[in-house]
């Protein structure tokens, strides 16, 4: 809820099955954490989501890193830290914050307990 917003658990839940079978096609990916204004595009993006799901109020995700990230695996296996996530989407928002119609695009990972800008290089690796 660092947006100020809030998503009831039922909205979540919608929005993995949605989402199940765009992860089974292989067509959610998984972007390091960019700053805020910087979009999203295949140049921030670190792998392929093919895994997705909520067990009680944790969601769990696998991502099978792009070739071109080895060195962004290396260092995230290297910090000995959980990777944390957050989910990007599109939804209705009430006056009062509250979260309706989501559908979820995208997930952002980063190393937990890290600054986002700080976490991963700024270019892929080539």
């Amino acid at each position: 809820m660092a947006s100020g917003r809030l998503y009831p658990l039922k909205v979540i839940e919608a929005a993995f099955r949605q989402a199940a079978p765009r992860v089974l096609a292989r067509l959610v990916t998984a972007h390091r954490c960019v700053p805020p204004g910087v979009p999203l595009t295949l140049d921030n993006c670190v792998g392929i989501v093919n895994k997705l799901e909520l067990e009680g109020n944790h969601a769990l995700a696998s991502i099978e890193f792009l070739p071109n990230m080895a060195g962004t695996r290396a260092r995230i296996e290297a910090s000995n830290k959980e990777i944390s996530f957050s989910l990007k989407g599109n939804g209705l928002v009430s006056e009062i914050g509250c979260v309706s119609d989501y559908e979820l695009t995208c997930i952002i990972a980063s190393p937990r307990s890290t600054v986002c800008e700080e976490q991963f290089d700024q270019s892929p690796a080539h």
